[in-house]
């Protein structure tokens, strides 16, 4: 008897059958009908299907060929091609012509987020029990409060090169958070912190350990793992990089993944009719920002399906720098980060994103302070009763 039927559909191209990857020995489970979407219109097909219970599986069935109708306007679409003239602060979007089309409209937007998913590993009930996907070349735990986070136990790292990582998540990485503390004489020891990118470990930073009472909540905000790596990460390691003796404890990971992808579009440009044009000019933009564009086509009496999407980038600002002339507050950034120098006297500071929402409240050590930021633009810092307008790029 029958648990489940598999299905296989080939594309037919002259004597040859290319199979078509969404449904290349695709596991239907137990039923008897589905609905074939994403073929070619007026294309030749052949579907085969074979059975499975827990114990064999039948062959695939004889070849059954059918051939798609010819597609409607509303099946149609636009292809969107590669953007030109792209300037600090401009560029031309572009697309091909679709037959029968009457008029052309063009969305051009950044990319929000909603909230991400959040991952914990807070070891409460020791090794055995970590989160699935966690994974750590040790066995020891800490089960004093001194050497714990919010709560015992933590996770201890006695050895060189011992390391936790997290699950290899589907979607991206966006936040990272968590606690240490290094025994008193693992000063000189380090952190290193791995990104999975592209299918490859490669380093996003590295840290001295804290050993002073209280420990260290290291985190990366959103968007600056993107700044820096200019790639998605889907999973991080922690290592331990061990000087002569010491040992470390981590507790309290948490990482912030995924999220719903929202479009924010610019003023003027949601669905905007441009007529016959296969082109227009989108300005007033920001220097190294990333914007997206989109278009469909009307025959003045349905709408075609959306083209594909558009990624661009536009080009740098050359400004680097922005000074404070009263006390010498020296504001530089680099690969996402925003660097303060010279705030001496300093303890605190906050930044602002040009709406006045807060980015960032950070310390200020020796008159310096490191803030990763979200994406390139324009900030307000505020340390003190000095404020500084500053491009982050």
């Amino acid at each position: 008897v029958a648990e489940g039927y598999r299905i296989s559909v080939s594309e037919i191209v002259g004597e040859e059958k290319v199979i078509v990857e969404a449904y290349n020995d695709l596991d239907l489970g137990d039923v008897n009908t589905v609905v074939l979407s994403g073929l070619k219109p007026e294309t030749q097909y052949g579907v085969q299907v074979k059975a499975y219970n827990k114990f064999q599986e039948t062959d695939y069935s004889e070849l059954s060929v059918f051939t798609t109708q010819e597609a409607t306007f509303d099946m149609l679409s636009p292809v969107a091609t590669a953007a030109t003239e792209v300037t600090m602060s401009s560029f031309v979007a572009n697309w091909n012509a679709l037959e029968g089309a009457s008029n052309y409209y063009l969305s051009v937007y950044e990319k929000g987020r909603g909230e991400a998913e959040k991952s914990v590993a807070d070891f409460t009930d020791g090794i055995k029990s970590l989160p699935e996907g966690y994974f750590t070349n040790t066995s020891a735990t800490y089960a004093s409060t001194a050497y714990s986070g919010q709560a015992v136990p933590s996770l201890r790292m006695s050895n060189d090169r011992t390391y936790i990582e997290t699950p290899k998540f589907d979607s991206d990485v966006r936040t990272l958070s968590f606690w240490h503390r290094g025994t008193a004489k693992s000063d000189g020891s380090q952190i290193v912190i791995y990104a999975f990118v592209d299918n490859k470990w490669v380093e996003y930073d590295r840290i001295d350990i804290v050993t002073e009472e209280g420990g260290y909540i290291y985190e990366i905000a959103d968007g600056a793992l993107f700044a820096k790596l200019q790639d998605e990460c889907h999973a991080i390691k922690l290592e331990f990089v061990k000087m002569d003796s010491g040992s470390l404890a981590i507790d309290d990971i948490i990482v912030g993944y995924g999220g719903s992808v929202i479009p924010n579009y610019l003023q003027g440009f949601e669905d905007l009719n441009v007529a016959t044009s296969l082109s227009k000019e989108v300005d007033n933009l920001n220097p190294d920002s990333y914007y997206y564009y989109v278009v469909y086509a009307s025959n003045g009496e349905i709408n075609s399906a959306i083209s594909n999407e558009i990624f661009v980038k536009t080009d740098k600002d050359n400004a680097v720098e922005r000074v404070n002339e009263d006390n010498r507050i020296v504001a530089t950034s680099e690969n996402g980060v925003l660097k303060i120098h010279s705030a001496n006297g300093y303890t605190e500071g906050c930044l602002y994103d040009i709406n006045g929402m807060i980015v960032s409240m950070f310390s200020v050590e020796d008159g310096r302070a490191n803030i990763a930021v979200p994406s390139s633009g324009l900030y307000i810092l505020r340390i003190g009763n000095n404020v500084l307008k500053i491009f982050v790029k």
